[in-house]
C-alpha cells in the first residue's frame, strides 16, 4: 500500500495517466487481468484519450 501511494502520489513529475498507462503495462506482464483493467480505467479517468489507450496493443 505504501509503495503504490509514493508511486501514484499526485505531486510527482510523470504525468498521472502515463504512470496509470505503466502500471496496465505491468499488470499485463504480470498476467493480471483485474489491474490490467482498473489501471486502463484510471488511465482514461485521468484523461489518457481512448486513441491512445487503443494503441498501446
Amino acid at each position: 500500500a505504501q509503495l503504490n501511494a509514493a508511486v501514484m502520489a499526485p505531486d510527482g513529475e510523470v504525468d498521472l495517466g502515463f504512470r496509470r498507462l505503466i502500471g496496465h503495462v505491468a499488470s499485463h506482464a504480470a498476467g493480471c487481468r483485474y489491474c490490467e483493467a482498473h489501471t486502463l480505467l484510471g488511465a482514461r479517468n485521468f484523461g489518457v484519450s481512448d486513441a491512445k489507450l487503443a494503441d498501446i496493443w
